[in-house]
């Protein structure tokens, strides 16, 4: 398999993720609306959180216990790591593939996603070494859904570092924010 044909089988296969990272709300689903759990807002903080190791990375954050932790560099070509919790993040170095090299190269490839349309920026901050955007898209699946999504910019040990996810609600973009800003180098 060529370089290209490896690193657009990688971005299926994140897009597919991102859709799937996007299944869950954040309203507790019930088939009876008078039940108790009904409409009842899921708590943004996490119940266990736990280090883990992206370790080609040489990274570490905290996340949820059960989450899964999948290591891509390898296959992706550049560094590369998923994090199945709740929300699903994706964190990813320096790349020649899809890396964008400031704030407003960032915001404009956000702006023009074929998939999910935009609608508007609602955070913006330039920190030390990176940024944090937060922004509501219109779901492709559901396009009267709103998306939230989120981009943590740091620079750690030197090495610039992304983490992003597309969530379905506020309470799910915070769990998902914290746990990016938990990205730390790995002792």
């Amino acid at each position: 398999m060529t370089k290209t044909a490896t690193h657009l089988a990688f971005l299926t296969a994140l897009t597919a993720l991102t859709l799937g990272a996007c299944a869950k709300d954040d309203k507790a689903e019930s088939a009876d609306p008078g039940s108790a759990s009904a409409g009842k807002t899921v708590s943004a903080e996490p119940a266990k959180l736990g280090a883990v190791s992206l370790a080609s990375m040489s990274l570490t954050l905290d996340v949820p216990a059960e989450s899964l932790v999948s290591d891509n560099t390898a296959t992706a070509g550049f560094p590369s790591g998923t994090l199945y919790a709740d929300p699903t993040i994706f964190v990813v170095g320096a790349n020649e593939m899809f890396w964008k090299k400031d704030l407003a190269s960032q915001k404009a490839e956000i702006e023009k996603d074929p998939g999910n349309t935009f609608k508007k920026f609602t955070k913006e901050e330039v920190v030390e070494g990176g940024f944090h955007l937060e922004y509501e898209l219109a779901s492709m699946l559901d396009p009267k859904e709103t998306l939230y999504g989120f981009h943590v910019r740091a620079t750690i040990a030197g090495k610039e570092v992304d983490c992003s996810s597309n969530t379905k609600g506020p309470a799910e973009m915070a769990r998902g924010v914290k746990m990016c800003k938990s990205l730390r180098a790995s002792e």
